[in-house]
């Protein structure tokens, strides 16, 4: 737990991947899969003019597989999940934790003047958090944040 503390005070830009896919609402969410797929992804924020709009994650696409939504037929401005929730590159480990379990969201962009400048994830933050980068705590990590996360949706 003294790891969690210490870090937990760390600017998020520290630990953000700052290569992230986007893609523009006009597209559709045919263009959006086989994006994510050559990109190996797993989301992409969704973009009207260049300014972040929404997001679609793997989860999405699953979704819309299963209740036969056209992926031809429909835009992205459509199906993005929004409003898109988003922390600042100077926000901490701590705040942006607290705001994902919040959103129950595992994917969360960083945004800096109105651009796109990363997107940090649970993995992410379990890794960071780890003290001694070991798979077994580094899953150990990742587990408690998704069981806090299957709490608050009950």
């Amino acid at each position: 737990m003294e790891v969690l503390v210490e870090h937990s005070k760390t600017p998020i830009e520290k630990i953000m991947t700052k290569i992230v896919v986007s893609l523009e609402s006009g597209k559709t969410l045919y263009d959006a899969s086989v994006l994510m797929a050559k990109k190996k992804v797993g989301c992409l924020v969704v973009t009207t003019k260049s300014k972040p709009f929404g997001i679609v994650t793997k989860g999405d696409v699953v979704k819309a597989v299963s209740e036969g939504i056209s992926f031809k037929g429909t835009k992205l401005e459509e199906f993005a999940s929004r409003p898109l929730v988003y922390a600042s590159s100077s926000q901490t480990i701590e705040e942006v934790a607290n705001l994902m379990i919040k959103n129950k969201i595992r994917k969360l962009p960083v945004i800096q003047q109105g651009k796109i400048v990363g997107i940090v994830t649970v993995t992410d933050l379990a890794l960071f958090l780890s003290p001694t980068r070991r798979p077994g705590l580094t899953e150990s990590i990742f587990h408690v944040i998704t069981r806090e996360n299957s709490k608050k949706n009950k």
